[in-house]
């Protein structure tokens, strides 16, 4: 029997009632683990094809069907436990022998119902989502078993702290192959987690392959969640997952014990047989990227453009606006000068028209800017309004002026409010100021012209 034990062919044929050879058969291939022994027997039929040796994904799928999710396992751990437990030794004798022949049929019928009850329950319970209430502690809870099974070791394999969906997420935008394990509570996990993921070759290659590796046990609503997405039935669990076009694919499950060379060596294939699309990926992104980045620029730029050239035509508007406000008080303003021209000219006119008056036997002598004298001939009763006219109706006249004695120097007010008026507009056009109140209503006699004083006229826009 090699190094199978002969208690462990015997519960073998407890079970199943097959005969040494058969018996042995199904234990070395299952690495003497009489429950994955006795599940291949009847997965299979009894039957180990030739191809079953040869053929690793055959393997995987039977084991899948073998073991369907965490109940079936219990179950069946409970079972093959009780066995084990109260398993009695091979008959001695035609007594014993006949004892066994009688009572197999009825531990067949026994297992047999609770192998279809567990299968049963693993196919419902493989069709219901778990609710995820806390993901972060199922995780932390998860980091805390792996720190105890790898503990005293120097490897420390690099874990997400977060839910599945954010790690997927984040490497989905860093383009990152994501390694998804999932742990059970059996020996089988702890020593692929222990001796094969955790190994020194396996976590280097995870490490320079910039993966992004996910773990979650089975026993917690997380990890379940997770299991029931992938189609996850036997643990350990590890599996590949790949975006491409957006969409997340599994290019890899390995749900069996395997040593750390063969999980090196499957890793290093499926990585090379995808790196190229990665790759390809990452130089589509990085060119969006860029592309991104110079449309980003080049609408800043134009932007900037536009605004400059808002500013500027905004600037030109204002500038046009005074420009034409400019232009229209200047057109108002020579609009009013000539008015005022004009209404000057007539009201000259119209003094000279008149004539002038020559009687009076005060003798004031005017000099205008020009040079040009005259002798105004007053009385003390004469008006400065008619004193004012003499003085305008004269060719020599300037259109706006006063006038002042000469010693002393006066002003003296005999320009009337509409003339006051006319000057005030004058000045705000830039003449000078007149400097003189009106003097309606005033005489000669009330401003102490005397006979012989002489006046200058000024020009006031001189």
């Amino acid at each position: 029997m090699g190094d199978l034990s002969e208690e462990l062919v015997r519960q073998f044929q407890d079970v199943c009632a097959v005969d040494d050879a058969k018996a042995i058969q199904f234990l070395r291939h299952c690495d003497g683990n009489l429950e994955e022994a006795v599940q291949l027997f009847f997965g299979s039929g009894g039957t180990l094809s030739a191809s079953f040796h040869d053929d690793e994904n055959n393997a995987n799928d039977e084991v899948e069907l073998r073991q369907r999710n965490v109940r079936s396992r219990s179950i069946q751990n409970e079972r093959t436990v009780r066995r084990a437990h109260f398993g009695r030794p091979a008959p001695v004798g035609w007594m014993q022998w006949f004892r066994t022949l009688f009572t197999m049929p009825m531990q067949f019928i026994w297992h047999s119902f609770w192998d279809l009850l567990a299968f049963f329950m693993a196919f419902f319970e493989s069709y219901t989502r778990p609710a995820v209430t806390d993901p972060i502690g199922d995780i932390n809870a998860f980091l805390e078993q792996q720190s105890r099974i790898l503990a005293g070791s120097q490897v420390q394999l690099p874990f997400s702290h977060v839910a599945f969906a954010e790690t997927a997420r984040q490497a989905k935008q860093q383009l990152k192959p994501l390694l998804v394990y999932l742990h059970s509570q059996r020996e089988a996990s702890t020593r692929f987690l222990r001796d094969s993921l955790a190994s020194p070759e396996v976590s280097r290659f995870i490490n320079e392959s910039e993966f992004v590796l996910w773990g979650a046990g089975n026993d917690r609503p997380e990890g379940k969640n997770v299991a029931f997405n992938l189609r996850v039935h036997s643990y350990p669990f590890l599996g590949l997952l790949y975006f491409e076009s957006g969409r997340m694919h599994l290019v890899l499950r390995l749900d069996k014990l395997v040593s750390a060379q063969e999980l090196y060596q499957i890793l290093t294939a499926k990585y090379q047989e995808i790196r190229p699309q990665i790759m390809v990926q990452r130089y589509e992104k990085a060119q969006r990227e860029e592309d991104t980045r110079l449309r980003e620029q080049q609408n800043r730029e134009y932007e900037e453009s536009q605004r400059k050239d808002r500013e500027k035509a905004e600037l030109r508007r204002e500038e046009e606006n005074l420009r034409q406000q400019a232009e229209v008080a200047k057109r108002d303003a020579e609009e009013k000068t000539r008015l005022r021209n004009e209404h000057l000219r007539a009201y000259r006119a119209d003094l000279v028209e008149k004539g002038e008056n020559t009687q009076g036997n005060i003798r004031v002598q005017v000099r205008y800017p020009s040079g040009d004298r005259t002798i105004l001939q007053l009385l003390k009763e004469t008006s400065l309004d008619e004193v004012f006219d003499a003085i305008y109706r004269q060719k020599a006249c300037p259109t706006y002026f006063s006038v002042a004695t000469v010693m002393p120097r006066t002003v003296l007010n005999l320009a009337p409010k509409w003339y006051v008026d006319l000057c005030a507009e004058n000045e705000r056009d830039g003449g000078s100021p007149l400097n003189a109140e009106p003097g309606d209503g005033l005489t000669v006699e009330s401003i102490g012209l005397e006979n012989g004083t002489t006046i200058m006229v000024q020009d006031l826009n001189a």
